[in-house]
Order: structure tokens, then sequence, then C-alpha cells
């Protein structure tokens, strides 16, 4: 069986643009400007300041309000093992570094999104690049304020026993609650199946001519 975190991002991204029910339950946590914006899936981080980014620092799901040129940045943590306090502190929050002769910057992209950031100048902005509407690509500024969606499981934990060391700036979002928001159960399952329809056959080029 496919894990829900192999798919997570693509079911978040999908829930949020096919329903007004789910980007009001963000709105909650988050204002109301994400009702207009549209999300895009692993839009990858440009720059900040003179530093750039490897591939791997992507947004998992970022909102982006094309009037404003921004996106917020959602993260989604949805597995269930190592995600204790201290356990998400140790992987994900320590301050980033430079690698690349000082070019690039190291770390997690929840650290990236806490502004534990390498010194870059006072003017230094973290940008994105995500897919233009009307085609292309186009460079956003990423918003300072950010979410992340857990299960309601690791966010009762959280609760009862301490928040991981997240600054104000990140809004904690159960994926529970917007699966709900999006009809629950049959809906929910509608979707999945939805998303992973997959031709493998095709995919894979089975059954090509041999030569």
């Amino acid at each position: 069986m496919i894990d829900l975190t192999h798919v997570g991002e693509r079911l978040l991204a999908a829930m949020v643009t096919c329903s007004p029910k789910v980007r009001s339950e963000l709105a909650v946590h988050l204002g109301p400007s994400v009702l207009r914006r549209r999300a895009v899936v692993e839009a990858p981080l440009a720059s900040f300041g003179a530093l750039a980014f490897d591939g791997a620092s992507r947004i998992d799901v970022g909102l982006v309000d094309d009037e404003a040129g921004q996106v917020l940045a959602v993260e989604a943590k949805l597995g269930e093992s190592r995600l204790s306090r201290r356990a998400f502190e140790e992987r994900f929050l320590p301050p980033c570094g430079v690698s690349h002769g000082g070019a690039r910057v190291t770390g997690s992209m929840i650290a990236i999104l806490e502004g534990k950031l390498p010194a870059a100048g006072p003017d230094a902005r973290l940008l994105a690049r995500v897919p233009a509407e009307a085609g292309g690509e186009g460079t956003v500024e990423v918003e300072p304020r950010w979410a992340l969606v857990v299960r309601r499981r690791t966010l009762e934990g959280w609760l009862r026993r301490g928040l991981p060391g997240l600054s104000s700036r990140c809004a904690v979002i159960a994926f529970d609650d917007l699966v709900e928001a999006y009809g629950g159960r049959a809906a929910f399952n509608a979707l999945v199946r939805e998303l992973l329809e997959v031709d493998y056959f095709e995919a894979w080029k089975l059954g090509a001519p041999a030569r």
C-alpha cells in the first residue's frame, strides 16, 4: 500500500484547489487572504540574497498570491514516527548552514521557514519559483508566516507533552481537520483513487514492439 507520506502533498494541494470548505478551514488559521490563492506542489526555493539552494529545498504546498507576488509555504509532516517534540526539534530545527564555498544554504525546510538562515544582508528576501498562471515559471517572495500540517494524533501528543520550539510565525494545523472539511471518508477516498489512477503499463513502456 502507498503510504500517506508519499502522496500527502498532492492530496493537500488537490483538497485546497477543489474545496472552498478546505480553504475556509485554512483561513481560520492563516487569515482570509488564503481564500483566493491557488495551490502549487513542490515549489523550489530560488535564493536568499546572494545564497542559492539545491533542488531538495522545496515547499511542499505553496499558496500563491499572484497579485502580491508572494507564496505562503505549507509543510506537511504526515508520518507517525520520530515526531515527538524532541525528535522533531533535533531533525528539523537546527540552524541552517552553508555549503559549496558559502554559496548554498543547507538545512531543513522547517528551519528555513523559521528564519534560521545564514546572514545574507538586511535586504535579503527568501524567493521561490512557482508555475505561472499563464504558463512558464515565475519568482515570488516566500512570506514569513507559514503552516505546518501534521496528523491530529501528532498534534494532540504535542498539546499533551509540549509543542516543539516553533515561532509564532508558524500555524500548526491537523490534516484530519482538512480531510473532514473536504467531506470526510467517502470524498477523501474518491480523491485518493482519482490521484492514484495511473496507467502503469503505459508509464513503464510495457508491450513496446521489439527492435
